[in-house]
């Protein structure tokens, strides 16, 4: 048998050795779970000892915690390499073992994302309305090498979680390639699904280190008068093939006036437990471009209500639900604080999938002398260092407009997300948004390990090891 070979079935085994332990944790009582925790939370260390204590404390209370059902169901519905693999990759080396990298980084004054945005092609099979990507140069993709290299980069910083976006992902002919030449990190794939064939997904399983994100807007009426007609049929079908296989997925729903009543349903919701969704990734609609439909921007009655249901939806179903921005908010926007950027496809360093405006390009230098160097990025992060946590597409346009303005930044549509930018501003101007505290005056059952889960991304320079 081939090193390689070796190498293979050693990570398969191990996938299957962390399926078993983790299968018969979960199934245990609660009070024992809490007790066995308890103790391992003394010996382990570091974030694997806080992880341990935070779980205890976690089922220690009355009644099923709304985590700890899902994790149950998550375990039933994932196969054991996949599940292995999410332990591995993304818990131990990813969020504990990278936290401790990311710390060692920030004592020496170096900061790099934890997690990176990925887009890797311009090209799409379809043709959505108001979609993020529309105004990029049409059929550019991100050279593979260019692609290990930043890759490569990350791996020494601690970034080993990548979003893939498009375009449509799946159209890029090496993103297999990528998952079986990146065994130690995850991907997590956003997908219309329609490419999301038996062996697509029988390639997923065997990796193990990807899950898939489909995106929807509501049933088949909405979602196929956003996306086209036989999209929902083909997200279904999706659906059905990576069940087969038991890889994980998710879906991700932008969310606008014109469907919020039926994403927030409780019909909605059973639907896709339905059909195998673990994850529910819930998005606010932003104009881009020329489709600058300002009447699809929720507002701040209909933030708040999505935040609350999130919520609702966290305590009664069996499947894990976020509503990206308002979570986001806790350590603050992602691009500004550090946390995330994207990658066009030509390789221009935007601070997020949905602010394309860029000044670098990831083919003339490496990244971490870009996040170094760049006035564009170091105004970008100056946001989260004076405090300001607001989204900056959503809710600070004019300031960034303006800083794109002061340092020459390129804008990557042609000047036509600029535009957008301002016609948000001016619609925001007459929307009365709630304040943080008033969106935090009912409970979130996820908020500790949320707070977890930040720490480990964004660490602090001063945080315990």
């Amino acid at each position: 048998m081939r090193t390689h070979e070796i190498i293979v079935l050693f990570r398969r085994m191990r996938s299957y050795l962390l399926y078993a332990v983790e299968r018969g944790f979960l199934a245990m009582p609660q009070r024992l779970q809490a007790v066995c925790a308890g103790s391992l939370s003394k010996i382990l260390p570091g974030g694997l000892g806080k992880g341990m204590a935070l779980w205890a404390d976690t089922v220690r209370g009355p009644g099923v915690p709304p985590v700890l059902t899902f994790l149950r169901r998550l375990v039933r519905r994932v196969r054991p390499n996949p599940f292995g693999t999410f332990l591995w990759n993304v818990v131990v080396l990813w969020l504990v073992r990278g936290r401790n990298t990311r710390r060692k980084w920030l004592r020496r004054n170096v900061s790099y994302p934890a997690l990176i945005q990925l887009s890797l092609t311009t090209r799409c099979n379809y043709r959505c309305k108001g979609c993020y990507a529309d105004g990029w140069t049409k059929n550019e993709e991100l050279d593979y090498a260019v692609v290990k290299r930043l890759l490569d980069e990350g791996r020494e910083y601690g970034c080993t979680y990548y979003t893939l976006l498009g375009g449509e992902p799946f159209i890029y002919p090496d993103i297999v390639r990528m998952f079986y030449d990146y065994p130690d990190f995850y991907f997590q794939v956003y997908t219309n699904g329609s490419l999301i064939s038996l062996e697509t997904a029988r390639h997923m399983e065997r990796a193990g280190n990807v899950q898939a994100m489909i995106s929807l807007e509501g049933f088949e009426e909405e979602t196929d008068w956003r996306r086209g007609k036989g999209a929902y049929r083909n997200a279904m079908r999706a659906m059905s093939n990576l069940r087969r296989y038991g890889v994980p997925f998710g879906v991700g729903i932008t969310v606008t006036p014109k469907n919020i009543d039926t994403v927030c349903s409780d019909a909605f919701v059973r639907e896709l437990i339905d059909q195998g969704v673990l994850y529910m990734w819930y998005f606010w609609f932003q104009p881009y471009g020329d489709y600058s439909r300002t009447d699809l921007i929720l507002s701040g009655d209909q933030r708040y209500r999505l935040w609350r249901r999130v919520n609702e939806i966290r305590e009664q179903y069996p499947v894990l639900s976020a509503d990206m921005f308002n979570d986001y908010a806790v350590v603050g926007c992602l691009a500004s604080s550090g946390v995330s950027l994207n990658i066009t496809p030509s390789g221009w360093v935007e601070p997020c999938a949905q602010v394309h405006f860029s000044s670098e390009n990831i083919k003339d230098a490496p990244l971490r002398r870009i996040l170094q160097t760049s006035p564009f990025l170091q105004g970008i992060f100056d946001f989260h260092r004076r405090g300001d946590r607001r989204c900056l597409a959503q809710e600070c346009g004019r300031e960034l407009a303006d800083l794109v303005e002061r340092c020459d930044a390129r804008d990557d549509t042609g000047g036509r997300d600029t535009k957008a930018l301002l016609s948000v501003a001016e619609v925001m101007d007459k929307q009365n948004f709630y304040s943080r505290e008033e969106m935090d005056d009912f409970p979130d059952p996820y908020y500790p390990l949320r707070q977890f889960f930040f720490d480990c991304v964004k660490p602090s320079d001063g945080a315990e090891a």
